[in-house]
């Protein structure tokens, strides 16, 4: 990459990490923002209900360090510990993701080798899905995408949660 321009658009509080890198790859990184991740606004009878449905998931598949954040944030709300409610098997979708299920104090049982849906598929591959219970909290714009559908196609009960919200930031004209 060297000698490339690189324009990274991910969110402010995610862009250091992929921008550092690329740079050490020899590109040259701009960053400019065009999404935001905010938390949802969730009432408190939605919060309760998630919460109590929580420990009786088989696994919680997370996606983002953002559905970490945002699952331990509304454990938090009702004076509790994520660790200490999440009796599930975790898969953990990269390192960051890893990172923030374990500071929450979670066990990771799965980590797929590559980031995407068919590393998701493949890390599954072996693990018997049928009627099990599989929780994803995520944001408001993958509910409903092809990770849980494939889930379901293999037999799981899929719960998903849009607990944050994904929103496109205004870029001022001539950036």
């Amino acid at each position: 990459l060297a000698g490339r321009s690189v324009l990274v658009t991910r969110p402010a509080s995610d862009s250091a990490g992929l921008a550092g890198r690329l740079e050490k790859l020899g590109a040259e990184c701009r960053a400019l923002p065009t999404i935001q991740v905010r938390p949802a606004r969730i009432g408190a009878a939605r919060a309760k209900a998630l919460l109590k449905e929580l420990p009786e998931q088989d696994w919680v598949l997370f996606n983002s360090h953002h559905g970490v954040e945002a699952l331990e944030r509304l454990a938090g709300r009702a004076g509790k510990r994520l660790g200490a409610l999440v009796r599930a098997k975790v898969c953990a979708i990269g390192p960051r993701t890893e990172a923030a299920a374990r500071s929450a104090g979670l066990k990771v049982s799965l980590r797929p080798n590559n980031f995407s849906l068919e590393g998701v598929r493949a890390a599954f591959a072996r693990v018997p899905l049928k009627g099990k219970k599989v929780f994803i909290p995520r944001s408001n714009l993958a509910v409903g995408d092809s990770l849980a559908q494939s889930l379901r196609a293999r037999g799981a009960r899929v719960k998903e949660a849009a607990l944050y919200d994904t929103v496109p930031v205004r870029v001022p004209a001539g950036k």
